[in-house]
């Protein structure tokens, strides 16, 4: 039962609870009843928000993440707090959150940190090797940045699959079919 709740950042929320923890339950003619405790708990909820750019080092690395809320809000979060917010949530690595055909809402978990949806609208490639991705939002990683990213649940790329061999680098591809019109490589470039 929630008794309280506070928004600390525009990407989350935070609610105090009162967990009851049933040890045993008993169910006799006289009716039913449960033993247990009471504890003060807290679970956290995240907002909509875009993940709309990343802020660089002199040397290139993607040290920031800018997202915007609803409300045009925006927080700007390090890379390794990001991190640390979405492994720190429900479902934690190996367990991901798999988008659902028909455009299902992938906000279903709690945590601090709400898993963004990007499509990728263009690409950047060095000779046949797809190498940076620009989005929808403007916001442009390099592809092995955006693999740490879906690999501790920042982001998903719906309608890509993510790739790891154990040979090589992991990458995108589209789902296999018959048409190569669809193909991520095929995107604009950059």
């Amino acid at each position: 039962m929630t008794i309280a709740s506070t928004d600390p950042d525009v990407l989350h929320r935070r609610h105090v609870q009162v967990i009851t923890d049933h040890q045993t339950v008993t169910v006799d003619g006289n009716g039913l009843a449960f033993t247990g405790v009471a504890r003060a708990g807290e679970a956290f909820e995240p907002v909509r928000a875009a993940l709309v750019s990343g802020g660089r080092t002199d040397g290139g690395q993607l040290a920031t993440l800018e997202y915007r809320a609803a409300d045009g809000s925006s927080v700007g979060l390090d890379v390794p707090e990001a991190q640390a917010r979405a492994l720190d949530d429900d479902l934690t690595p190996p367990l991901r959150l798999v988008p659902l055909p028909g455009g299902a809402d992938p906000l279903l978990r709690g945590g601090r940190l709400p898993v963004v949806c990007l499509s990728p609208d263009a690409i950047r490639r060095a000779e046949t090797v797809v190498t940076d991705i620009r989005f929808g939002t403007g916001l442009e990683l390099t592809v092995p940045e955006a693999v740490l990213l879906q690999d501790v649940g920042v982001l998903v790329l719906p309608g890509l699959q993510l790739i790891h061999p154990s040979d090589g680098a992991p990458y995108y591809r589209a789902a296999p079919d018959s048409s190569t019109e669809n193909n991520f490589e095929n995107l604009p470039r950059f």
